[in-house]
């Protein structure tokens, strides 16, 4: 999934994010192909039985950490 959003941003099928890799907050990084639905605080011992297959552009916690909301 992440290599068909590379390539459709290289096509201009969809919009390129201006997006500085530095504005990740701590524990955590930039990723073309995030998921739609994080693990929180809230749903982290029960997380969404159903999810949107999408990517999501942006900041992903690193492995072990979860989002606060």
């Amino acid at each position: 999934m992440q290599l068909l959003v590379l390539l459709c941003l290289e096509a201009g099928s969809i919009a390129q994010i201006d997006f500085n890799v530095r504005d990740s907050p701590a524990n955590s990084h930039y990723t073309t192909c995030s998921t739609a639905c994080p693990l929180t605080c809230e749903n982290n011992l029960s997380p969404p039985q159903v999810c949107v297959l999408m990517c999501k552009i942006g900041c992903a916690c690193d492995e072990g950490y979860v989002l606060a909301k």
